[in-house]
């Protein structure tokens, strides 16, 4: 790895910190909708949401007849066909274990799934993004399933992912072939030796989050029992990283949210990574990296384990970033340290001491 990495942290300004909220999953059956053209991190960030938000999800693909019907983006005509797109959803599905919870459907336009036959009847909630045209579509499939004697869909909203330039992720800039950001960092395996000097605490043990200071500028917190007790004395976050388990136990299913009604919940932005236990691969450094281009609040939902993001989180974040984790037995505390120079220097040296992978 090069030294270079560690001048990364400059070109990033992540989101301020808001206040998160937690609650249990109860919906059971969302759907969300798409064309999945040229599958990108917005479309993984979406569809990542829906999973976590709801039991089973309804995944509808726009068909082909509905592409000629509906596409009136740019470049439409270079839409990859529907079994190419449904080729690549499957593959993400089953990449992140997502596919035992999914319905995969064919539509030919927006509405009939929501409002006609059995499986209207089924669903109960809705997630699309805050584009205005989007928004004002669910409105009014939620009058049409009314009209139909069926209950109005509860709508989860979800910001869009947007670039190093703050420009959302689009199929229609793919098409035109612009090129999307990868940080080219390998994967690192934890090795044995090191494991009682990455477990040493890096920052100030706390007992509760009353004892943390004022945040002065973006927050990154790691682990879900961190981010529970956070969420729960109201401490504001930027940045939350979980992986739905504490000490490699599931906990029950919950989700993070901003606010809510009794018809729309505003969600943070979900992105998937994937990370086993003992690693740090490629795909935490390039997830970090546009969870710090962010100007919402972020979740980064971990598949695997969370443990060793905290290296990726202290190379890359600003200085004075406010990184919060759960140190484990025999502790049993938060610790948190402001981010600079000195602490990006000791993570970066004692990553570089661990085993690179390269695929």
């Amino acid at each position: 790895m090069s030294l270079d990495i560690l001048s990364l942290h400059k070109i990033f300004s992540p989101p301020s910190p808001r206040l998160i909220k937690t609650r249990k999953i109860f919906a059971k059956n969302c759907a969300i909708g798409g064309t999945f053209d040229k599958l990108h991190y917005g479309h993984q960030a979406f569809i990542s949401a829906a999973f976590n938000i709801a039991k089973h999800v309804h995944v509808c693909i726009m068909s082909d007849e509905g592409v000629k019907k509906w596409g009136r983006k740019e470049y439409s005509d270079k839409i990859d066909g529907y079994d190419v797109r449904l080729h690549h959803v499957l593959n993400y599905l089953k990449a992140y274990d997502l596919i035992y919870h999914a319905i995969i459907c064919s539509i030919n336009d927006p509405f009939s799934y929501a409002v006609k036959g059995e499986t209207a009847k089924k669903l109960d909630s809705i997630l699309v993004s805050m584009d205005k045209l989007v928004l004002e579509r669910t409105m009014k499939l939620n009058e049409m399933r009314v009209k139909r004697s069926l209950s109005p869909l509860h709508i989860f909203r979800m910001p869009l992912l947007v670039d190093k330039e703050g420009k959302p992720f689009s199929s229609t800039r793919i098409r035109a072939g612009e090129r999307i950001y990868v940080l080219d960092i390998p994967t690192y395996k934890l090795d044995v030796t090191l494991i009682d000097e990455v477990r040493e605490p890096k920052g100030i043990m706390i007992d509760s989050p009353e004892d943390l200071p004022k945040p002065k500028n973006a927050v990154i917190a790691i682990g879900d029992v961190v981010i529970k007790n956070l969420a729960k004395y109201g401490y504001p976050v930027s940045i939350a990283i979980v992986d739905m388990t504490s000490r490699r136990e599931k906990l029950e299913d919950y989700f993070i949210y901003l606010k809510s009604n009794e018809s729309v919940t505003d969600i943070p932005i979900y992105i998937p990574v994937r990370n086993p236990r003992g690693v740090v691969t490629q795909d935490s450094w390039t997830k970090i990296a546009l969870a710090l281009f962010q100007r919402e609040p972020v979740v980064l939902r971990v598949y695997g384990e969370e443990d060793l993001m905290g290296f990726p989180a202290t190379i890359l974040a600003p200085n004075g970033t406010l990184l919060i984790y759960g140190q484990p037995p025999p502790y049993d505390k938060m610790v948190y340290f402001y981010v600079d120079d000195e602490h990006r220097l000791k993570a970066y040296n004692l990553l570089t001491r661990m085993i690179p992978i390269v695929y």
